[in-house]
Formats: C-alpha cells, sequence, structure tokens
C-alpha cells in the first residue's frame, strides 16, 4: 500500500485511515492489538508511521456496519431509521398513492439492502415490520387495531397485498445466493461457502462437490447469514437443496441427513458430533480382516449399536475431509510416524493442510488419554498448521488407523502438564479410541449419480446450484 502511494505521489493521511481485523474463529488474543507500519511520505525511516490495528469494535464498509468480536448496532440503527422514516411518511400531506410510492421505492430498497447482510435471526428481521405496520395503517386509512395480517393478505383473499419487508430481505438474501451459483468461480465459491457453513452449524460435514439438504428443523441458529433465511423458508415449508454428486459408496453417507437422520434423536446428533463422527463409515472398524460396526459402549454412546444393527454395513473408505484425525503411516519422515495428525483442509494438488495434537500427561481424571494442540486456539492451527503430502501421511497400505476423539474442549495447564488456573490456556481433546479403518480416499474429479431421493429433490425444482 504504501509502496503504491508514492509510486503515483499520493499522500496517505493516517488521520482518516482505519484498519479493522476482521476474524471470522476463535483467534488468539494479543494483549497488544497489532500494527501495520506505513511509510506515509518518502521511503525514508523518518517517514514511518505505526498504526494500530483495531481487532474489536464496528467496521462500516459498503453501508453495513459488522461487528468484531461483538454484535454491531446495526439491527439497532435500521429499527431507528425505519421509525423515523415511516414517521415522517405518516405525517406528511400527501395522497396515499404518493405515500405509498415513497415506503415501497425508498424505504423498502434501503432496508433491504442493509437487511440482505445481516446475520439475525428472523424473529430480529420480523421486529423490522413493526413500524411499517403502523405507518401502512395509516397510508390506508385503516385504525391502529386493524389486523396485521390482512395488511398482507393477497387481494383475492380479502387483504390489502402489502409486502412484509422482512420478507423483502429474505427474498433479496435467496436471490443472491442464485446470483452467486450463475456468477464466476469466485462469486460461486463465496455463495457456496454460504452454504457449507450452514450445512456444518447442522452437523453435515459435505465433502467437495457433494450435494445436501437442510431445513429449519434440522438446523441450529448460531448467527450464520443463512439461519434466517432457512427459518424464512421452514415457514413455507421449504429447505436448502446443495446440489452435487455422492462420493462413490455408502461409507460417506451423512448421518445429518435423510434418510439416516431420522433414525437419529437430538440428544444422539449432539453425541455424534461432540466425536466428530459425520458419516456412516466413521462407525466403521477393521478387526482381524474382517469389517465391523464400532462398539458403542467403547465410545460412550451404548445406543450406536442399536441403529446399526439395522443398516447395511458398508466396506468401501471414507473420503478426507475437515476435523478427520489419523495416525500417520507413511515411512517418508516428513511427519513422524506414529502422530496424530487432523486435516483441516486441501491445498493445491497433493498438498493437505494439517495440525497435530500432542499427547499430556499425566491425566486430570479422566481415564481416556488427553490430546492437545501447541497453542491456545483452534483458529489456525494455533501455530501447528503445516502442509503435507498425501504420501507424507499414509503409506501403501490398504489400511489406516483412525483416532477418535472428543469435542473441543479448553483447559489451563502448567509447565508440569498438570491442570492449573494459573497456567496457560490450551486447546484439548479426550481421546475415544484408535480403530482400524480403510485409508481415505481423496475426492476425485468423477462421481457416481447423487442419491435417488437427493435427485427426485432436484428434479422438483427444490434446490439451488448443479
Amino acid at each position: 500500500m504504501s509502496v503504491i502511494a508514492i509510486l503515483f505521489k499520493m499522500k496517505i493521511n493516517t488521520t482518516k485511515l482505519r484498519l479493522f481485523l476482521l476474524e471470522h474463529g476463535e483467534e488468539h488474543e494479543p494483549t497488544v492489538d497489532p500494527t501495520l507500519l506505513l511509510h506515509v511520505g518518502d521511503w525514508e525511516e523518518k517517514s514511518v508511521v505505526e498504526k494500530e490495528i483495531l481487532r474489536s469494535g464496528e467496521m462500516k464498509s459498503l453501508g453495513f456496519t459488522y461487528g468484531m468480536k461483538m454484535n454491531s448496532d446495526q439491527h439497532k440503527n435500521l429499527k431507528l431509521m425505519l421509525s423515523q422514516v415511516c414517521g415522517v411518511i405518516s405525517r406528511k400531506f400527501a395522497s396515499p398513492a404518493s405515500k405509498l410510492i415513497a415506503l415501497t421505492a425508498h424505504v423498502y430498497n434501503k432496508a433491504c439492502y442493509v437487511g440482505k447482510f445481516g446475520s439475525w435471526s428472523l424473529k430480529a428481521y420480523r421486529e423490522l415490520d413493526t413500524p411499517v405496520n403502523k405507518c401502512l395503517r395509516k397510508i390506508t386509512k385503516n385504525m391502529a387495531c386493524f389486523p396485521t395480517r390482512l395488511l398482507y393478505m393477497l387481494k383475492k383473499d380479502a387483504g390489502l397485498g402489502m409486502k412484509k419487508i422482512s420478507d423483502i430481505c429474505m427474498a433479496a438474501k435467496w436471490s443472491e445466493l442464485h446470483r452467486a451459483e450463475q456468477a464466476d468461480e469466485e462469486t460461486k465459491a463465496a455463495g457456496d461457502n454460504l452454504l457449507m457453513r450452514k450445512f456444518r452449524a447442522s452437523g453435515a460435514a459435505l465433502g467437495r462437490q457433494q450435494g445436501g439438504y437442510n431445513n429449519h428443523r434440522m438446523s441450529k441458529d448460531k448467527g450464520w447469514w443463512a439461519d434466517s433465511l432457512v427459518e424464512w423458508l421452514g415457514e413455507m415449508n421449504l429447505g436448502i437443496l446443495k446440489g452435487g454428486h455422492n462420493h462413490v459408496g455408502r461409507a460417506n453417507e451423512q448421518l445429518m441427513q435423510y434418510p439416516f437422520r431420522a433414525k437419529l434423536t437430538e440428544s444422539q446428533m449432539i453425541q455424534l458430533g461432540e466425536r466428530s463422527l459425520r458419516v456412516v463409515g466413521d462407525l466403521v472398524s477393521v478387526v482381524d480382516g474382517e469389517f465391523r460396526w464400532l462398539n458403542g459402549v467403547d465410545l460412550g454412546i451404548p445406543w450406536l449399536n442399536d441403529i446399526t444393527r439395522e443398516i447395511d454395513l458398508p466396506e468401501d473408505a471414507v473420503a478426507s475431509r475437515l476435523g478427520q484425525c489419523w495416525v500417520v503411516t507413511s515411512e517418508s519422515g516428513v511427519i513422524p510416524q506414529g502422530a496424530i495428525i487432523e486435516f483441516l483442509g486441501k491445498g493445491d494438488g497433493d498438498n493437505c493442510v494439517v495440525r497435530e495434537w500432542l499427547p499430556i500427561l499425566p491425566y486430570t481424571g479422566e481415564s481416556r488419554q488427553q490430546r492437545f494442540i501447541k497453542g491456545e486456539a483452534l483458529s489456525r492451527g494455533a501455530g501447528s498448521n503445516q502442509m503435507a503430502l498425501w504420501g507424507d501421511i499414509f503409506g501403501k497400505g490398504k489400511l489406516a488407523k483412525r483416532i477418535i476423539m472428543s469435542d473441543f474442549y479448553r483447559v489451563k495447564i502448567n509447565e508440569e502438564d498438570e491442570e492449573d488456573p494459573n497456567g496457560n490456556l490450551r486447546v484439548g481433546r479426550f481421546e475415544y479410541g484408535e480403530f482400524e479403518q480403510p485409508t481415505p480416499v481423496r475426492r476425485s474429479a468423477s462421481a457416481n449419480d447423487a442419491a435417488p431421493w437427493l435427485t427426485e429433490m432436484t428434479s422438483k425444482g427444490a434446490g439451488i446450484g448443479e
């Protein structure tokens, strides 16, 4: 930035320059905000200015205020704006038609632009309707007790045929997703990632190009952008269908997707999620060359045995995905044999992004082994991220050792690796066991057809994407 300014003979105004670090994960919390060095004049040392990068507070970009490490006041400000503007329109000496045009052509569009970027719940969006309801009653010469539903019912059903501003915001979100699917690769990936984030929040760890279905009954509201959209679709008994292919074989059938999901209760789904068990193949082990279901008792979920007893045992390999933990069996030596690595993502070509989990002793009253990463936070691997080739993780054998571990937790550890309230914060997991499974496969470019239920839903035009 400094070089460009110098080349084009521009001067950076540090009093107006605002630098923000917007983080989407659980990042490490430094005691002092990071800084950036700027050359505001030439490249001489005397022109260097150190500018603080804010990691908390609010950031306004293109008309929307984002909250960093906090909820912004954007929703409150939007409600206030609607209340003020609707009040002004109601008091103006103008015809009802003119007032209605001002409301729908200006206020609706202005609120919709902000609303489509919000990550609020549908209930919060419905709160935006309140000042508009009052304004519409006055425009249509109705009393304050006039039923709200009659404002928005269709004219053929004896209503006034108005549109809710919350519904317009949701329709704008839905349109954004569809436009993203038809745009360039970067925009398409952005829309796809918004959906993938919602699927992950609902317990489904979809692999690349894998299709799935999500509705409000299947999802959990966690402050994601798509939460309100899925809830809005749920009011019409609809959901979001992400088009795509199946991974080859039954091992990669999602546990949190239909039809398997129908076999599970809410508490059972939570328990599976806490152990990173996402697909049918996660529940399989190979003992003496024979495929068997994992014993639910070993995993602390004895009810699992009743579930697996009713389904066919897959004998194919799971696809590699975020969150899986494996024992390194390769003899290349790039990663020590026996180390436990977790997949974090896929790099270019044959590269993988992984992090290592380390055993720690003594135990803290638990019979299961504890394992920790090297830092204080999950995001970005806490300094333990590394790139590795597939061949540096797995040997040439057909079987590999899978580690089933608990969900993340935090504990303070001293220099003797003992739990200490005054120690350093560490992120850990408990190990449930080591099981032999077929060596995972990488997602290939070719795939078989989608599942029948998914194909049927897609043919009815229920989804988004190809």
